[in-house]
């Protein structure tokens, strides 16, 4: 069986839809820059048809006031740039923390663990399947739809205990048979400092 025949809803974009769709991304990622990039040439153009009567207008006053301002500008550009890789390398150092879901198939919650050290995000799967195991008296065999797994970008939190900010994920996995040291109605529950004690069987209802 090929490919084409394995995606049966699936095709490959020619070059122009993929420049339509990165012109769009842009579009919605840069919205501002590119209006007033848009409303600036159409005013050149009416201008121009018009006999450049606001260009010459604007040569005198750039010479007066506007160098300055875009001076002035260009540098509170380049300080906010600045900032955003700042706060980006600042968000990427961050202590990462991943909460992770078991559900089964009716979507009622049968695993949970609340913030495990996460070294990396690529680690997720692996670092969720590895929790259910433990969870699941060290349950090798666990049932999953393993093309089905939920995961979130992550966000910035603060910790109140440790007074310290760190990135919290989520995934969310669901299981295709019932682990056999879990009852119906029940789920089990882990936080830290993540020991035997601190693992707790519970009712859904409860």
């Amino acid at each position: 069986m090929n490919q084409q025949q394995n995606n049966l809803t699936d095709e490959k974009p020619d070059a122009l839809l993929i420049f339509c769709a990165r012109l769009c991304f842009a579009y919605k990622s840069s919205k501002l820059p590119i209006i007033l990039t848009c409303l600036f040439l159409l005013w050149v153009g009416i201008d121009w048809l018009t006999g450049w009567q606001f260009l010459d207008d604007l040569k005198t006053l750039w010479n007066s006031d506007l160098d300055q301002i875009v001076s002035l500008a260009t540098l509170m550009i380049a300080l906010f740039v600045w900032y955003g890789e700042i706060a980006q390398d600042w968000k990427n150092n961050l202590p990462k923390r991943l909460t992770v879901q078991f559900k089964n198939d009716k979507g009622e919650l049968v695993l949970q663990c609340f913030k495990a050290h996460l070294s990396d995000v690529a680690d997720m799967r692996m670092l969720g399947q590895q929790i259910a195991s433990q969870m699941c008296d060290n349950n090798r065999n666990l049932d999953f739809r393993a093309p089905y797994i939920n995961q979130s970008s992550g966000e910035v939190l603060y910790d109140n205990v440790e007074k310290s900010y760190f990135m919290l994920y989520c995934a969310t996995f669901t299981f295709t048979k019932l682990p056999d040291c879990l009852a119906p109605g029940q789920y089990r529950e882990w936080r830290e400092p993540f020991t035997a004690e601190d693992l707790q069987t519970k009712d859904l209802n409860s």
